[in-house]
């Protein structure tokens, strides 16, 4: 979970990841809709996947809505690539997801949280 006092004195940004070495997984991952783009996501994932790799992990997968264009292109710049397809995984409206992953052997470059 991610505070930023100044902003808020609420919680703005979470991630949920769960570590099964060798993979790890991303199971959540959430910024408050005003503070998106102002990279609250970015520090939260780079953090999530450094928490994995040090937990063993070589490689992260997660699932998205194949509808989920902006999220599809977040995990893309972050070194995602396609892995598969589970079919109609998501209800309400019924929906494919798309299986992401990227390997962790190197570590997560760029950002810190504070």
């Amino acid at each position: 979970m991610l505070r930023a006092p100044a902003l808020s004195a609420r919680p703005v940004a979470y991630l949920l990841v769960q570590a099964l070495p060798p993979d790890g997984e991303i199971i959540d991952i959430a910024v408050l809709p005003w503070l998106r783009r102002s990279r609250f996501g970015s520090r939260l994932l780079a953090h999530g996947l450094g928490f994995l790799r040090r937990r063993g992990c070589g490689r992260c997968v997660l699932e998205v809505r194949e509808s989920n264009t902006a999220a599809i292109r977040f995990y893309d710049r972050h070194g995602f690539r396609p892995a598969g397809r589970r079919r109609r995984y998501y209800h309400h409206p019924p929906e494919d997801a798309l299986v992401l992953s990227r390997g962790l052997e190197q570590p997560v470059a760029g950002v810190f949280l504070s």
